[in-house]
């Protein structure tokens, strides 16, 4: 009894000497800017040691891509923290003034822990965070980011409709405007064609608003699909959005918003009644976009939902051929008897090695990948120690019982 408490006291006490993996923090936490050639700017960093032993802090840049590379300096690359210690260190950056880097640049900070061998807890781990430094720079030309948005009422009440645009281009847009198409989801029928105002003379980096308003008449109870076509100095691009005008007392909860590459994807919906009558015939239709073009679909099985019941249903996405790691546009229909609700958001599909894209950058992490959870983390060390102790006990609890049997 008393080796066996023995055993426990030394678990505990292991709980307190093994440091936990990731002992390093890293602020701020990311950074946001638009690219301005020639911009230079010097910013505080904080690394901090968040374990009970001493470890350096190894700073490193990173570059996606290599886009912009060699546009950060830092103060010090090797920084030694006593325990619970934070220091403040330099990082500038300067960017370039014949810089080319349309979209979005990616680059950034990362701090790496290094511990020494000799400290308390006998292990050398090594972990790292990062602070993310996200710079948009300007597109050659005329280019525009957009979104829309609709805001509709009761039933009979006018519904308003506003396409926001900025100028992400090099030029000026010089006349914008733009065409919404409404859709009754359930039919498929068009319902309103609308033209809404013009903006004129948007410089880069601003941005305008173009709207149109649905007449009430048109308002019936349904859920509705907008498609927004931006036209602008001879160029357009569309977008599309959900609304919908009364209440079904029934709603999409949740849906899946990632998969990989080259696997047929499980592919879940979460939907819940807020009725107490059930709901017949329920199955989803889903479609998987890049723009507004279709490049998956499928449908699930149909089910019953009964009242204030909350299910998920269940369909696979084909992803074994036909698509290329990347961000798409997830749309989803649930329908049911005399109904339909609809949404969409983004969906990431990664390759089998957890990348989002093709390109990575130099040095320290990688970009774009999910992150993977670490297995060697002090609970996971703690939990082997302990299962190896009380596998030991038991082996020794049997055999001295067999001693003691044998003397017998």
């Amino acid at each position: 009894m008393k080796k066996r408490l023995s055993l426990l006291s030394l678990a505990l006490v292991l709980l307190f000497l093994i440091p936990p993996a990731l002992g390093i923090g890293l602020r701020p936490g990311v950074i946001r800017m638009n690219l301005i050639p020639g911009y230079e700017r010097t910013f505080d960093f904080y690394v901090t040691n968040t374990n009970n032993i001493p470890l350096n802090a190894r700073i490193m840049p990173f570059y996606e891509g290599g886009r912009l590379e060699g546009s950060l300096t830092i103060s010090e690359d090797t920084i030694p923290l006593e325990p619970f210690e934070m220091k403040k260190f330099y990082v500038t950056l300067k960017i370039p003034e014949d810089v080319v880097a349309p979209g979005v640049s990616r680059i950034g900070i990362s701090a790496y822990e290094e511990r020494n061998e000799k400290s308390k807890g006998g292990i050398n781990l090594q972990a790292g965070v990062a602070t993310m430094i996200t710079i948009r720079g300007l597109h050659p030309g005329k280019y525009l980011g957009a979104s829309i948005s609709a805001s509709p009422g009761g039933e009979g009440d006018p519904v308003g409709l506003v396409a926001n645009i900025q100028n992400l281009g090099t030029e000026t847009v010089l006349k914008a405007t733009t065409k919404f198409e409404v859709y009754d989801v359930l039919t498929n029928q068009l319902v309103a064609m609308l033209d809404s105002d013009t903006v004129e003379n948007v410089a880069s980096w601003l941005g305008a608003s173009m709207k149109a308003e649905m007449e009430g008449s048109k308002a019936k109870k349904g859920q509705y699909k907008v498609t927004a076509t931006i036209f602008y100095d001879g160029l357009s691009m569309q977008k599309e959005a959900f609304f919908r005008i009364g209440e079904y007392g029934f709603e999409i909860v949740s849906f899946t918003q990632e998969g990989t590459l080259g696997k047929v994807i499980p592919f879940e919906i979460t939907v819940e009644s807020k009725w107490n009558q059930p709901f017949e015939n329920i199955y989803a239709e889903v479609f998987l976009k890049q723009g507004t073009e279709v490049m998956k679909s499928f449908k699930t099985p149909t089910e019953t939902l009964k009242p204030f019941e909350r299910k998920t249903l269940t369909g696979y996405l084909d992803a074994t051929g036909g698509l290329s790691m990347g961000v798409y546009t997830i749309e989803v229909r649930v329908y049911f008897t005399g109904g339909v609700v609809a949404t969409n958001g983004e969906f990431k599909l990664f390759d089998a090695e957890g990348r989002l894209k093709a390109e990575e950058r130099t040095g320290g992490f990688r970009i774009g990948e999910r992150p993977k959870k670490p297995f060697f983390t002090a609970m996971n060390i703690l939990i082997m120690i302990i299962f190896i102790l009380v596998v030991s006990n038991i082996i020794w609890f049997l055999y001295a019982r067999k001693k003691r049997y044998e003397y017998v």
